[in-house]
């Protein structure tokens, strides 16, 4: 499904930089679909401005990030401007899940930081 999809498309999400870039983007995304859950209405958060700094400093510019925002749910087929969110592919359900494997890709990548810190 949706969310076995997202979890492979994570899989290659800045794996050439350095761990505490792939963090803030798995951040990034988990701020992302939890704003969808909470305003799953709200055009604020069903657009993404590809020309937005705060976008581009924490997610844009990390290699990988098209294929997990169109695993996410996103498309920017009707303009090259913006991401569009559909419910139309992904479910509250999906989310969810996707919300859980992005906890999970967080933790993993802070204790890979803390492991590089030790060294």
């Amino acid at each position: 499904g949706t969310a076995r999809i997202f979890a492979d498309s994570l899989r290659g999400l800045a794996t050439r930089d350095n761990p505490k870039v792939r963090n803030q983007a798995l951040v990034a995304l988990l701020r992302i679909a939890d704003n969808l859950l909470q305003f799953p209405d709200e055009p604020k958060y069903t657009h993404i401005w590809k020309e937005n700094a705060v976008f581009n400093k924490a997610l844009g510019s990390v290699d990988g990030h098209e294929l997990v925002l169109r695993a996410l749910g996103f498309s920017d087929d009707s303009g090259q401007e913006a991401w569009h969110f559909t419910w139309a592919t992904t479910s509250r359900d999906d989310l969810q899940a996707i919300s859980a494997e992005l906890r999970r890709a967080i933790s993993a990548a802070k204790r890979e930081i803390a492991g590089l810190a030790e060294r």
